[in-house]
């Protein structure tokens, strides 16, 4: 994983010192017994040094969660883009597989016609009883419903498709690849 490079300089306090800002008195006697002064100064003095170098250590820390955030961001969207491939990859084989199903199933139903014209002709002819061609009806029925089952897959495997690829927001253009998918 590419990095930017570290602005650590940037991200940690700056220390500078002025003979105008911090001013440290020695005084050589104690005026009504008050000589805690002077030290009370180097005390603040020295407080504020520690305190500047412990806020250096929070923003180094602050830098490195901003950092593992950033890592963990990253890891995210890589898993959430293999999981749209894969959704895409498993629908794209959906409609393979209903591809062929279909084409299996309108054979059936050519047949099963077929079959169920021929013996309506045959019944008028006197050559066929009444329950054979019964039972052509029956099989050319299911077939039929074989047939809008496929399709109605097909269908739903195509708005799969869609949607995992990021949906769409309009219809499909005439001159689209993705019509080649959805042709019966």
């Amino acid at each position: 994983m590419h990095r930017a490079p570290p602005r650590s300089a940037s991200h940690l306090p700056t220390c500078s010192h002025s003979s105008q800002s911090t001013r440290i008195r020695v005084r050589t006697h104690c005026r009504s017994g008050n000589c805690s002064a002077p030290a009370a100064d180097f005390g603040t003095v020295g407080a504020s040094l520690t305190q500047t170098l412990f806020d250096a250590g929070a923003l180094l820390h602050e830098k490195r969660a901003a950092d593992a955030a950033l890592d963990q961001a990253a890891a995210q969207y890589r898993a959430a883009v293999i999981l749209a491939c894969q959704n895409v990859a498993d629908t794209l084989r959906a409609l393979q597989a209903d591809a062929e199903s279909l084409k299996a199933s309108a054979a059936a139903e050519r047949a099963a016609k077929r079959t169920f014209e021929l013996a309506q002709s045959q019944q008028k002819l006197g050559t066929l009883s009444l329950v054979a061609v019964l039972n052509a009806e029956q099989t050319y029925q299911q077939a039929q419903m074989a047939l809008i089952q496929a399709r109605a897959s097909r269908y739903s495997d195509t708005a799969a498709l869609f949607q995992a690829l990021g949906g769409v927001g309009g219809i499909v253009q005439k001159e689209s690849p993705m019509n080649d998918l959805v042709r019966l």
